[in-house]
């Protein structure tokens, strides 16, 4: 090769190099440019994205503690696709919706300015089933022990919503399993798919969605919101409606019977129930600490979620007895029942006496005790202190001569540690009527009252109660902790003071309390890495501070952090 052409051959190759070189450098400047625009996208529709979780966070918190809120907790629905296009509803969320739900984020409803991504494009919005009503004013069950059902990139349960920066339209399948599609947008309408926004999801129960995926084949930007998110304003209103709307239903079950000549300053509160969110909720006598007792007598009506267990064969009557209160014959022995079991019509006692002719005036007695479980006394049924105490009573000679008892006088004694039902009536012996008989005895029986008629299941049980029935329907009474003074229990002093009083340190003041309720928030991470699980009778796997759990009349009140998220509401103090 000559000179000349070797010259030629090293002039192209070293335009090449410088070729190469200018678009290696145009090449990495537009990247560079890119990688800069897309990194402001994604700080923007951060920003975006972050304000409308925190509005929407701050909308559930604040509609729970609304009286007039009926799913305290419940999330709103998505904008409806019909009202796209029609600027007077956008931004408004549906009523109902089925869920999971996939629509526009109601930016109206939640407060705030209409959000757009980076790309100019309204923000959508994802809601798990459990989390929104499927149907105009129908109930939800949230607690804190409802878990959110939408998967999230593969995870199960991982969320109870998503808020999404749908980006610019892409024509590519975004992962795998996902079908490709050629997203086309046009106006706001009635009309718009919504997977020309999303790139992949199945909205099959409980709804799969994904946040990530290759840049080239996925473009979406969002924000999960978990129950750690929503839970700890929705348990704070919560706490504040138990001492709104439920704590005056439990300081006032029983003052709301004259007769029973209780006073604000001298209450009685009802036996605990065990410690078993599984259980049927009976109150045990003297028992002051567990759970409030939440057992009816009969089921709820009109169908509503959350109603507590039933046990109609709750037995409140107690003792049965008689006792001779005048006459000229003095009985050798009564020996009383109530029959049949478990829900008596009949107080039936056996009496012996002499044979020896006069008269004897018997009274049989058997009490009641409401205090196991939240009922009211049938003021119909007993007619204040006195009246009536059977529909009939009956007195039938088993040897020797006796008669008389019916009709027999009635009375109610009620006081602090029950109803006492009573029936005086004499009875007449004759000896004539069997000169050989050693004594004389007969049965007397008298109609009671069913405890259905005597005891009705109180409102704070009812679940279509309009004060108190979310209570009941989202069954927050599985994570009431409830503690009373024994000095207000049935048959105490109804009256406590210094240590026979509950406190709770870090609350002013931290003394005198009578009741007391501690909410249990959700699982924590120290107590899910320990094996809790609920419903359970372990105590630690809802109230964290063990002093709280140590069964003595001290408590202590910690502000929620991410080690305890126990709320303390004071049912009545002195």
């Amino acid at each position: 090769m000559n000179a000349r052409r070797e010259r030629g051959v090293a002039l192209i190759a070293f335009m090449a190099i410088i070729v190469l070189s200018l678009s290696w450098m145009l090449v990495s400047r537009l990247n560079a440019a890119s990688a800069t625009v897309t990194a402001k996208n994604r700080e923007h529709n951060a920003a975006v994205l972050g304000v409308a979780k925190q509005a929407l966070i701050g909308y559930v918190a604040s509609q729970a503690t609304l009286r007039s809120e009926n799913n305290p907790g419940a999330l709103p629905c998505p904008e409806p696709i019909s009202s796209a296009g029609t600027a007077a509803l956008e931004g408004i969320a549906a009523a109902s919706c089925t869920t999971p739900a996939v629509g526009r984020l109601p930016w109206r409803t939640l407060g705030i300015e209409a959000p757009l991504d980076a790309n100019n494009e309204p923000l959508w919005y994802v809601v798990s089933p459990g989390w929104a009503p499927a149907t105009p004013g129908a109930f939800l069950t949230i607690n804190s022990n409802t878990a959110g059902q939408l998967t999230v990139d593969g995870s199960a349960n991982a969320a109870v919503a998503l808020i999404v920066a749908p980006g610019a339209a892409m024509n590519v399948a975004a992962a795998a399993g996902c079908t490709a599609r050629q997203q086309a947008r046009s106006a706001p309408s009635a009309a718009m798919n919504p997977l020309d926004y999303l790139e992949c999801y199945s909205l099959g129960s409980p709804g799969s969605f994904v946040t990530r995926g290759a840049s080239a084949s996925f473009n979406d930007q969002a924000v999960v919101l978990t129950t750690a998110d929503v839970l700890p304003g929705l348990e704070a209103a919560v706490a504040d409606r138990l001492a709104r709307e439920v704590a005056p239903a439990l300081r006032s079950m029983y003052g709301a019977i004259p007769a029973w000549n209780l006073t604000s300053l001298h209450p009685v509160f009802p036996f605990a129930a065990s410690f078993d969110p599984s259980s049927v909720y009976e109150g045990a006598i003297g028992n002051r600490e567990g759970l409030v007792p939440m057992s009816r007598s009969s089921a709820c009506a009109g169908g509503y979620p959350g109603c507590p267990p039933i046990n109609a064969a709750l037995t409140v009557w107690g003792s049965a007895s008689a006792s001779q209160t005048g006459g000229t014959v003095t009985m050798t022995s009564a020996t009383c029942s109530l029959v049949p079991a478990g829900d008596p019509t009949t107080l039936s006692c056996d009496v012996t006496a002499p044979n020896t002719s006069g008269t004897l005036t018997l009274k049989p007695q058997a009490t009641i005790n409401p205090f196991r479980a939240l009922r009211t006394v049938s003021t119909a049924t007993t007619q204040g202190a006195t009246g009536t105490a059977g529909a009939s009573a009956a007195l039938v000679p088993v040897s020797g001569g006796a008669s008389g008892f019916n009709p027999c006088t009635g009375a109610w004694t009620i006081d602090s540690s029950g109803a006492t039902l009573s029936c005086e009536g004499a009875v007449t012996l004759d000896a004539t009527v069997c000169p050989a008989c050693p004594n004389i005895s007969f049965t007397v029986s008298v109609t009671i009252p069913s405890q259905g008629a005597l005891l009705a299941d109180h409102p704070l049980t009812d679940p279509s109660d309009a004060t108190t029935g979310w209570f009941v329907r989202n069954q927050w009474y599985q994570l009431a902790y409830y503690a009373v003074s024994a000095s207000h229990l049935a048959g105490g002093p109804l009256a406590c003071s210094g240590l026979a009083c509950l406190s709770v340190t870090n609350l002013s003041p931290a003394t005198e309390r009578r009741a007391l309720l501690i909410l249990a928030g959700r699982l924590l991470p120290a107590q899910v890495a320990a094996g809790g699980l609920r419903p359970s009778t372990n105590l630690a796997y809802y109230l964290e501070n063990s002093a709280n759990r140590d069964h003595d009349n001290t408590y202590v009140s910690a502000p929620a952090n991410a080690t305890t998220n126990d709320r303390f509401v004071i049912v009545d103090s002195n």
